[in-house]
């Protein structure tokens, strides 16, 4: 019997952004009852005309700052950013993995992670979603929504869409994992990556 998203969850502040990783992220598939949804990559995820900066040795480990935007978060070394505007995106050395942060929409938390979903339902094929999960995350409210999808190269993925509010902006974070993607590989880094997530 699958569990949902919310009956995993425990305080951040004791375990980590890994444990919610790994219930939306590798969690048995949503049943067929589960709602479907027609859908895309969020607002926050622009490959297309993102420009590529690959990290040098001497800056493998440092923060990235997105300048535009006033957010920051940790790079892993040999991961990959591309920045547009207020977005920035990692991608993994295998390009298995994708973390996309930008700006949320303006507004109440609810509505902007309504937004984020609804954007990922415009990008991608086949969404399936879970209920959005209030929570909190390093002592700022949250909003979660998991699911699947296909990508447009037909390739099965898990997702992650975090709405995160930090004082009066919010900030939409999304994670997006090839289904064959190890846990074991996978979730190390994007829990380093996600947890480090701040306003600069």
């Amino acid at each position: 019997m699958r569990l949902r998203l919310g009956e995993f969850l425990i305080a951040l502040g004791v375990v980590g952004v890994a444990v919610i990783l790994s219930q939306a992220l590798f969690a048995p598939p949503i049943p067929s009852g589960g709602r479907a949804l027609r859908t895309p990559s969020p607002s926050v995820i622009a490959p297309s005309v993102a420009t590529p900066s690959v990290a040098t040795p001497s800056d493998q480990t440092a923060r990235h700052t997105n300048a535009a935007a006033g957010y920051s978060f940790r790079r892993p070394a040999g991961w990959v950013v591309s920045e547009s505007g207020t977005v920035s995106e990692l991608t993994g050395p295998d390009r298995d993995v994708t973390v996309s942060f930008g700006l949320g929409s303006d507004g109440g938390l609810a509505r902007s992670a309504l937004e984020l979903t609804t954007s990922i339902r415009g990008t991608y094929e086949d969404v399936r979603v879970d209920d959005p999960q209030r929570e909190t995350i390093a002592g700022r409210p949250a909003i979660l929504v998991g699911g699947r999808a296909v990508n447009d190269a037909g390739v099965r993925v898990r997702f992650l869409a975090i709405t995160l509010r930090i004082e009066d902006q919010n900030y939409a974070i999304a994670v997006f994992v090839s289904d064959a993607s190890d846990p074991v590989t996978v979730l190390p880094a994007v829990d380093d990556i996600v947890s480090s997530f701040d306003a600069a």
